[in-house]
């Protein structure tokens, strides 16, 4: 009954980072538009899929354009639906460095 191009990892993704935009305090809507960017592996323990989203006016956040948002899974995680480890955004324009995801694994 469930279409098959929903029942990925991307779109499990897609769906809880929505979600966590729309509950975050400082976000607190669905983005207008949501893409997914790229696959993130840091140190063969945690995957992270990453997004681009948006939202239009009159939103807090309309003149930032695209930022993005990264879902993390360790990898040893396989079920497309299973809850993420950590979902998180700085609100920013620019991809997060490895260097400063590992950083922010480390203290969630």
């Amino acid at each position: 009954m469930f279409p098959n191009e929903f029942l990925t990892r991307e779109k499990a993704n897609e769906s809880y980072l929505a979600n966590w935009l729309n509950m975050n305090d400082e976000y607190d809507s669905i983005p207008d538009e949501i893409n997914f960017f790229e696959t993130m592996d840091l140190d063969n323990s945690i995957s992270f899929s990453i997004f681009k989203f948006k939202s239009y006016e009159p939103h807090l956040f309309a003149n930032k354009d695209w930022m993005y948002g990264y879902v993390g899974y360790t990898k040893m995680d396989i079920d497309n639906y299973s809850i993420p480890e950590i979902i998180f955004s700085e609100f920013d324009n620019k991809i997060m460095p490895t260097d400063k995801i590992q950083k922010k694994v480390l203290f969630e």
